[in-house]
């Protein structure tokens, strides 16, 4: 069986598997291991996977995932902060009512990642940024349609690859500004939790969602 997303269902199978062995994808399992989903916002496909140490596939980050890495350089009153470093009231640049302002911050977010892959942005600045596909730009697209040759807040794109996440927590944070954004390795990007709040002043609760981390700048 192919676990993801929380059910078992029949895995696809597009290998010829010897006796004994179980198809999954384009893999074989051994005895003892599982077919499961890897659960990350790139998909990837099932893979043959030992179980962790509930006995079953390792739930992952997906879909709370769309944050930034730890050591994202963010834009602040004392200079470039790491994100991971930042803290509620900690006064970092936004975009208010149409103008760079200093504003605090109103949440920080910090979301376990297991299993996790990430979009490498590398900018012509020399700067890099390691973010979750699915964490939405400024300008309302994601870092997952983001194509070498294009363009970031202003800044051309160098190069764009999708890498294995290496640290344990994504990490996010909401200025209080009216468009939530703030400044990454130089660039404009937008805040996940600000969704959250729209949509927690429609409904009784929602599950704010998060992107992976940034690298810092090269």
């Amino acid at each position: 069986m192919l676990c993801t997303g929380g059910e078992c269902i029949s895995p696809p199978c597009e290998a010829t598997c010897e006796a004994g062995a179980s198809c999954c994808g384009t893999e074989c399992c051994a005895a003892g291991q599982l077919c499961c989903d890897p659960q990350g916002p790139i998909e990837i496909g099932p893979r043959c996977t030992a179980p962790d140490e509930r006995g079953t596939c390792a739930m992952g980050c997906a879909p709370l995932c769309k944050c930034a890495s730890p050591d994202t350089p963010i834009a602040t009153e004392a200079g470039e902060t790491a994100i991971a470093a930042l803290r509620v009231g900690d006064l970092v640049y936004s975009i208010d009512r149409g103008r760079v302002k200093l504003v605090p911050i109103l949440r920080t977010q910090r979301i376990p990642a297991i299993n996790h892959q990430v979009v490498r942005v590398t900018l012509m600045t020399g700067s890099v940024l390691e973010i979750s596909a699915l964490h939405p730009t400024a300008d309302g697209r994601s870092f997952g349609g983001l194509v070498r040759g294009g363009w970031l807040d202003g800044v051309e794109i160098r190069d764009v690859q999708t890498i294995p996440y290496r640290h344990a927590a994504t990490y996010d944070i909401l200025p209080d500004s009216d468009t939530g954004s703030y400044f990454a390795a130089g660039v404009l990007v937008a805040s996940t939790l600000a969704e959250s709040v729209r949509s927690s002043q429609t409904a009784p609760s929602t599950s704010p969602a998060c992107t992976s981390s940034a690298g810092a700048a090269r």
